[in-house]
C-alpha cells in the first residue's frame, strides 16, 4: 500500500502556495523510483500537483487580499488524517478522505442552485477588490479545474484500488493448496493481462482527453485564420502568411483527429479485452471454487469489494461531472450578465451623436508624421477610401487616447480591415472595430447608419466607444500600447488586466486561437503579436 508521509515534511506553518509548490517538487526531483510512483497516483505534473494539494488542504481562505497561507489548522487536520484509519501512515484511504473533504467544501463555498440564483448570491457579497463579478468568475473557474482534476483522480485510485484487489484475489489462489498448479498459472496469468489491460484503459483515457482538447485549440484557431483572412485578402503578404497559416492548422487538425480516431479505436479494443478477461477469470473463479468451497468464500468477499469500488466510483464520477455541468452553466450565464453589464455601463455614459467627440486643427500636428502614416497604409488608404482627413483625424483620437495612430489602425486593421462598411453575417457586427448593434444603440446610432457612413464620419463613434470604455474599464489617461486598445474591444471589462483569460474560461474556448504562445492564457503579450501582424 502506497506510504505518503513524505508529504507531512512538506508542511511549516505560514507556508504559501508559491512555496508549497517549489517544495513539493523538489522532493518529487530528489525522490526515490518507489516514492516517485507511490506520488505518481496524483498525475505527471508535480507543480499542478501540488497546487491541487495545496487548495485541497487550504480550507481556510484568504479574505482581506493577502497571500493565501496555510495556517496551523490545517495542517494539524492534514496531519490528523494519518492517524484516521487506525494506520500511523499516509495512504490512499487517508487522501480519499482528503479528497471527499475537498469535495465537500467546493460545494459549501458555492452551493449549486440556478445559474440565475447562484449569479445573484455572488453579487450581493464583496469581492476581492470590490469587483464581486470578477472574483466570482475565478471562484467558478478553479470550482471547474478542481472538479476534473477530482474526476481524474478518482479514477486513477479506483484503478489502482481494483488493481490491487485483483492481485488479493490472485495471491489466495496461488497460496491454496486445494486448487490445482494448472488453474493457478491460468488465472495469474488472466490476472497478469488485466492488470496490464486496466492501466492501458487509463492510459488511452487520459490521451484521449489531451486530444481532444488539442482539437478544441486547433479548431479554433483555424476558425480565427479564416476570418484573419477575410481582411488580408487586399494584402498579398498578409493573405499569403495567413493562408500558409490556415493549411498546416488544417493539416495538423485533420491529423489530431485522425490520431484521435486512432486513439478511440484502441479505448474500444481494451475496454473490450477487459470484458473478455473479466469473463475468463469468472469462468476459472467457478472451477476453482468446486475444488475449495472455502476459497470460494474468501473470492467472494474480495469480488464484493470490487464490485462495490466500480459501482462507487461511477457513481462519483457522475457526481462531479454534474457538479462540473452545473458551475459550467453558472459560469457562461455570468459572463453574458457581466457582458451586459459593461456595456449597459457603457450604454449610459454614451451620449449624443457622435458629431462633437473631437475639435482639433490639422496645424497642431506634425505634418510629416501624418505623411509618413499615410504612406505606410496607402494600400488600405486606396482600397477603402480614405483621405487625408482620415489619418489626421485617426492622428487626434490616438493623442486622446494616449495610444498609437498606427497601433489604432493595426486594430481597426485586424477587425475590420479599415472597412467602415464591413459586416460580420453572424451577430451583425458592423463598421471599421465591428460594433454590435447593442453597442451602436448605446451610441446613439444604428449599425445600418454606421454602414453607410464614411471611414471619416465612423471615426467618431470609434471614439466615442474607446474612451468611454477606457475610463469604464479602469484605465485612467494611461498610455495604451496595442494590446491595451484591442483589448477594449475584446474583453473590456478586463482591459486593465495583463491576462485577460485562461483555460476552461468561456472567454477563452471562444478564442484559443489568441493563445499565440499556447502557455493557457490569452494575454496582453498575446494579443500585441496579433495586432503586429495587422500592421501596415
Amino acid at each position: 500500500m502506497p506510504d505518503f508521509s513524505f508529504l507531512k515534511k512538506l508542511f511549516a506553518e505560514g507556508i504559501s502556495k508559491a512555496k508549497f509548490v517549489e517544495e513539493y517538487s523538489r522532493v518529487f526531483a530528489n525522490s526515490n523510483e518507489q516514492t516517485k510512483s507511490d506520488m505518481s497516483i496524483f498525475g505527471d505534473n508535480s507543480e499542478v500537483i501540488a497546487g491541487n494539494l495545496f487548495d485541497m488542504l487550504n480550507t481556510n481562505k484568504s479574505t482581506d487580499g493577502k497571500e493565501d497561507i496555510l495556517d496551523l489548522e490545517e495542517i494539524n487536520r492534514f496531519a490528523n488524517l494519518s492517524t484516521a484509519d487506525g494506520e500511523n501512515n499516509m495512504t490512499e484511504a487517508d487522501m480519499n478522505a482528503l479528497l471527499l473533504a475537498y469535495s465537500n467544501k467546493i460545494k459549501k463555498e458555492n452551493p449549486i442552485d440556478t445559474p440565475e440564483k447562484m449569479y445573484q448570491n455572488a453579487m450581493s457579497k464583496p469581492g476581492f477588490n470590490g469587483d464581486s463579478a470578477r472574483s466570482y468568475l475565478t471562484v467558478l473557474h478553479f470550482q471547474i479545474s478542481d472538479l476534473e482534476s477530482l474526476i481524474t483522480y478518482r479514477k486513477t485510485t479506483s484503478d489502482s484500488l481494483v488493481t490491487r484487489y485483483n492481485e488479493e484475489l490472485n495471491n489466495l489462489v496461488q497460496e491454496d493448496g486445494t486448487v490445482s498448479s494448472k488453474l493457478k498459472s491460468k488465472y495469474q496469468k488472466e490476472t497478469n493481462n488485466l492488470n496490464v489491460l486496466i492501466r492501458q484503459k487509463a492510459q488511452f483515457e487520459a490521451e484521449i482527453k489531451r486530444k481532444e482538447q488539442d482539437i478544441v485549440k486547433v479548431n479554433n484557431e483555424c476558425k480565427n485564420l479564416e476570418e484573419n483572412i477575410k481582411y488580408a485578402k487586399e494584402n498579398e503578404k498578409d493573405f499569403s502568411s495567413y493562408s500558409e497559416e490556415l493549411s498546416e492548422a488544417q493539416s495538423k487538425l485533420s491529423k489530431l483527429n485522425n490520431s484521435l480516431s486512432s486513439l478511440k479505436n484502441k479505448y474500444s479494443e481494451v475496454a473490450s479485452a477487459i470484458s473478455n478477461s473479466n469473463k475468463k477469470l469468472e469462468t476459472l473463479k467457478k472451477e476453482m471454487s468446486f475444488q475449495s468451497y472455502e476459497l470460494q468464500a474468501k473470492m467472494y468477499q474480495i469480488q464484493q469489494k470490487i464490485e462495490f469500488e466500480k459501482t462507487s466510483c461511477k457513481q462519483d464520477v457522475e457526481n462531479y461531472n454534474s457538479q462540473k455541468a452545473s458551475f459550467e452553466s453558472a459560469q457562461t450565464y455570468a459572463i453574458s450578465q457581466i457582458q451586459s453589464q459593461a456595456q449597459a455601463n457603457t450604454n449610459a455614459e454614451s451620449v449624443g451623436n457622435g458629431d462633437d467627440t473631437y475639435v482639433y486643427d490639422e496645424a497642431n500636428y506634425d505634418a510629416d508624421a501624418i505623411a509618413q502614416l499615410e504612406q505606410k497604409w496607402a494600400k488600405k488608404a486606396k482600397k477603402n477610401g480614405l483621405d487625408h482627413k482620415f489619418f489626421v483625424k485617426v492622428t487626434a483620437i490616438a493623442k486622446d487616447l494616449k495610444c498609437s495612430p498606427d497601433d489604432l489602425l493595426a486594430v481597426m486593421n485586424s477587425e475590420s480591415g479599415i472597412n467602415a462598411s464591413a459586416r460580420n453575417p453572424h451577430g451583425g457586427a458592423t463598421g471599421l472595430i465591428q460594433f454590435m448593434p447593442s453597442t451602436a444603440k448605446g451610441l446613439g446610432t444604428t449599425t445600418d447608419n454606421l454602414k453607410n457612413m464614411s471611414a471619416y464620419d465612423q471615426l467618431d463613434y470609434v471614439a466615442k466607444y474607446m474612451k468611454n470604455t477606457k475610463r469604464t474599464a479602469g484605465m485612467g489617461n494611461q498610455s495604451m500600447s496595442a494590446a491595451d486598445v484591442y483589448s477594449l474591444i475584446f474583453l473590456p471589462g478586463r482591459a486593465n488586466r495583463d491576462i485577460l483569460t485562461s483555460s476552461n474560461e468561456v472567454y477563452y474556448k471562444w478564442n484559443t486561437g489568441l493563445d499565440i504562445d499556447g502557455d493557457g492564457n490569452i494575454s496582453k503579450a498575446d494579443l500585441n503579436r496579433r495586432i503586429k501582424k495587422f500592421s501596415a
